[in-house]
């Protein structure tokens, strides 16, 4: 199931979607605050959204408890950190990890601290999108578990580090220079490992020798936000903040047994727009009119071999979009019918990915360059019956691959 990450903030909303099966970005981008989160509504229909927290408003820190104490944790939590605490227990709210079995002083278990006001206001911000999320987190869990030193990952103004399992902080950058040499302490030295560029680890690093920068291998650095949040079983299992008086209810499922029919659908037109990407291809490389036809025919064979005669593939195709999917599959054929003219302008595109959803078609695409990609979309855009995002470009050595989002104007 695609997956939607949100990461909450008062001026930035940083957000991404992802294929965990492919481990494939499939868009991502950034909004100017709540006001905007409405925008995220439609991404996530029908997507798994996990939401990421500000860690400049969770106290991230660890209690130990008498073994058997189990069912008394929403009690004897709050109570063991009275003293740490500067505001009163009744104005927090307090997480800990699911599997968080009290076995003696000698374990201790991580608790996540934050204000009843912060949940309250991001549920608000929530609710008014339309945007459902079962599953909140700190953002330091948006990257790996360290081996040693600190993990970087920087967000628009903001440094979030991860320092442990259970442990790390988000922090305006022109203020981690300041915080990271506090937190030095009697350690020789610390290990920045940055996703991505971190700016101010690299002036950090030149001011200080005590800190050294290294550079994790990642393609782009909100993938490793995905991948991280992807680890939910374990002792380094990110702690979810909807517990107790904010758990997630669970919705009454309405009819018996399973709804097939939106399965089918899916595979059919995943199907067809197959058949659709065989028959541009053999138009782009110029192939003979039978030859186009036999490839036609045998694609369609694949897709459906219960199909015994073959007299019209384009009517036959209708006819089987029409028995489960009625008017969407009309939608996804006029789409790529409107999309000829991209195809012609850049003829070195090659279709590596094509999804229909709710009225929304996503193509990932390969070419030679980033000018062929941008020439496909503005001639696909100039007829005026398409409205084309570009989404993420990637550089590769045997060209790039770059995301498009369609929408009929």
């Amino acid at each position: 199931m695609e997956q939607l990450f949100i990461r909450l903030g008062e001026q930035q909303i940083d957000w991404l979607m992802w294929q965990p099966q492919q481990r494939e970005v499939i868009a991502s981008g950034v909004l100017r605050g709540p006001d905007e989160l409405s925008e995220l509504q439609e991404h996530a229909r029908n997507r798994e959204t996990l939401v990421l927290v500000p860690g400049h408003a969770v106290l991230m820190t660890e209690v130990a408890l008498p073994a058997g104490s189990q069912r008394l944790l929403p009690t004897l939590v709050p109570n063991s950190l009275e003293d740490e605490l500067a505001s009163d227990l009744d104005d927090l709210h307090f997480a800990w990890p699911a599997a968080a079995k009290p076995a003696g002083m000698e374990q201790p278990f991580a608790v996540a601290v934050v204000a009843h006001k912060a949940m309250q206001q991001w549920q608000q911000w929530l609710t008014e999108a339309g945007i459902e999320a079962d599953f909140w987190c700190l953002d330091s869990y948006a990257v790996p578990v360290p081996l040693n030193g600190w993990n970087l990952l920087q967000l628009g103004d903001e440094v979030i580090v991860r320092s442990g399992a259970h442990s790390g902080f988000t922090v305006d950058s022109a203020l981690f220079a300041e915080l990271a040499v506090g937190a030095l302490g009697a350690a020789a030295s610390v290990t920045l490992h940055c996703y991505g560029p971190v700016a101010a680890a690299e002036a950090l690093a030149l001011q200080d020798a005590r800190f050294v920068v290294e550079h994790a291998e990642i393609e782009l650095p909100l993938q490793v936000v995905a991948e991280s949040l992807n680890v939910r079983n374990g002792d380094n299992a990110p702690i979810n903040l909807r517990q107790q008086r904010y758990k997630a209810t669970k919705k009454r499922r309405t009819g018996v047994g399973v709804n097939w029919r939106p399965a089918v659908f899916a595979a059919t037109i995943l199907l067809a727009m197959a058949y659709l990407s065989n028959v541009i291809e053999y138009v782009k490389l110029g192939q003979q009119q039978s030859a186009l036809q036999q490839a036609i025919e045998t694609t369609y064979r694949a897709a459906f071999p219960d199909e015994t005669r073959i007299v019209n593939v384009r009517s036959q195709l209708q006819q089987r979009l029409d028995s489960v999917g009625g008017s969407v599959g009309i939608d996804a054929l006029a789409m790529l019918s409107a999309l000829e003219p991209g195809f012609r302008a850049a003829s070195d595109i090659k279709v590596e990915l094509l999804r229909f959803d709710a009225g929304v078609l996503r193509i990932t695409a390969r070419a030679s360059s980033f000018n062929s990609l941008e020439q496909f979309r503005t001639a696909a855009a100039a007829t005026g019956v398409l409205v084309i995002e570009q989404g993420p470009v990637n550089n590769q050595s045997d060209g790039v691959t770059g995301s498009f989002v369609v929408r009929m104007n």
